[in-house]
């Protein structure tokens, strides 16, 4: 963790070991680990929106990812770091992103737009069936030869609308609405809806490649109290069972608790 953090080297790392026995250059290792996660105030108030942010939050769920799988089955299981640094296809590293995102308008390319339409069309069509309207508007769009900024941005909206749970917006950029995730130069997978996420980690679970453990229980939605939770969204409880996990199990290094979303507190 410590190297695929970027915290430290394996020199700097050996250098810490030399005159120490296994006791002492293990307690060594978890103050480095605790301090490479360790920030002035609350996770809960980092932004996506920050680079500085954004590498903290990162070294943060990456050891989440660390912790869980090592308390696998009794400490037995070791977490891939290889496979983690390299896709099987021998490119592509992951990275910070949203879980949902709600607004694709940085998406400029022309075959970016059209992905974006019809990967959200095919959501819209799973989750609801045949929504005349909306994906006859769909449709209609990508007929045109070019799809017009103002004309994506319009469908877009009430696309997000239709497949966003009520109250995202206000911590779409929270640690809340963020995992460690791989679209690669995929744009319009990178800005899409949970749902449309959701269904390329399936696909890419069946084809046997690699997803980052809590990722893939984030989308899977085993962290989400099945009573709440709703197959196609990430809402409020989502955030808050997601947030309880990450505080459980790196209650070891973190100074204090992530603070839940307000909106999630009142549930």
């Amino acid at each position: 963790y410590l190297i695929a953090s970027g915290y430290q080297t394996i020199s700097q790392i050996y250098l810490l070991s030399e005159g120490k026995n296994k006791k002492d250059f293990s307690g060594a290792l978890q103050k480095l680990i605790k301090a490479s996660i360790k920030i002035k105030g609350n996770y809960g108030d980092l932004t996506y929106e920050s680079d500085r942010d954004q590498r903290y939050i990162f070294r943060l769920l990456l050891l989440f990812n660390v912790e869980s799988v090592r308390r696998i089955d009794g400490n037995a299981q070791r977490f891939p770091f290889d496979k983690f640094k390299h896709q099987s296809s021998g490119s592509g590293i992951w990275s910070l992103e949203h879980i949902h995102a709600q607004n694709a308008e940085g998406l400029h390319r022309e075959d970016a737009k059209r992905e974006w339409l019809k990967l959200h069309q095919a959501s819209l069509l799973n989750i609801f069936g045949v929504e005349e309207e909306l994906v006859a508007e769909i449709d209609k769009t990508l007929e045109m030869s070019t799809i017009d900024t103002i004309t994506f941005n319009q469908i877009m909206e009430r696309v997000n609308t239709k497949l966003s749970a009520p109250g995202n917006v206000e911590f779409m950029h929270s640690i809340s609405n963020l995992a460690l995730l791989n679209s690669g130069d995929n744009a319009a997978l990178s800005n899409s809806t949970f749902d449309v996420k959701r269904g390329q980690i399936i696909k890419m679970d069946m084809h046997g490649k690699y997803i980052p453990f809590c990722t893939k229980m984030v989308f899977l939605k085993y962290y989400s109290e099945a009573e709440h939770t709703h197959s196609y969204f990430w809402d409020k409880s989502d955030r808050k069972a997601y947030i309880n996990k990450i505080n459980f199990y790196l209650k070891d290094y973190l100074d204090e608790k992530i603070a839940i979303d307000e909106e999630a507190l009142h549930e």
